[in-house]
């Protein structure tokens, strides 16, 4: 494996967040406050917004092509990330051995559900695409306690934090006014997070170089 290929979650996050806001200035209008108002609100949008064949005003959504190919290229960089980290920091304890496989496998069927929300299903995928995306996550954690990588496991914890917020907020309409913010913060926290995790990666693969492992 090269050296540069650790970085290419980190490569493909950073231009799915290029292509979402470009996406966006594509957006005719409409939103959950005002139907009628005339392009993307980031206050009153929600990301799904940008998916829809249709936009809020009944206009077609000029925004959908690009959506989804920013949507595709995040999900392909998190399933390459879900199956990198196991390997670049593996959990050796016999008795929670079985979390590397939690983390690939749950993360890439995580990924693979995630897709699902650009067509009819969209509302039945998200609880279990979270669901399996949280075990990931979870098995995560337990590496990186594993190997001690704290400042990541706080940083981790939160962002999965409000990720939860956001998803609480969503199935209970709790504070739906600020939902579509939210939404954008949880998202960004945890991608960001996943980000720091190619960066850690590309470091311990660059050490191991440097001592010729």
């Amino acid at each position: 494996m090269q050296l540069k290929n650790t970085l290419l979650p980190l490569y493909g996050i950073l231009i799915f967040f290029v292509l979402y806001i470009l996406s966006a200035s594509f957006y005719p209008g409409g939103n959950v406050a005002d139907k009628m108002q005339a392009g993307f609100d980031w206050f009153h949008n929600y990301w799904c917004d940008l998916l829809e064949t249709k936009a809020m005003n009944g206009q077609n959504n000029a925004a959908k092509p690009l959506a989804v190919v920013a949507l595709i290229l995040l999900l392909v960089s998190l399933g390459y990330l879900f199956f990198l980290f196991p390997k670049h920091f593996p959990i050796d304890s016999n008795k929670a051995k079985i979390w590397n496989k939690i983390i690939t496998y749950a993360g890439a069927s995580s990924v693979f559900l995630t897709y699902f929300i650009t067509t009819s299903f969209h509302h039945y995928t998200i609880g279990i695409s979270s669901f399996l995306g949280l075990l990931a996550m979870l098995g995560i954690f337990i590496s990186l306690k594993y190997h001690s990588k704290r400042l990541y496991l706080i940083a981790g914890w939160m962002a999965l934090g409000l990720l939860l917020l956001n998803n609480l907020m969503y199935y209970t309409r709790m504070g739906e006014f600020y939902l579509p913010l939210m939404q954008k913060v949880g998202f960004a926290a945890v991608l960001t997070w996943f980000a720091s995790l190619s960066v850690i990666m590309h470091r311990k693969k660059k050490s191991l170089s440097s001592k010729g492992v």
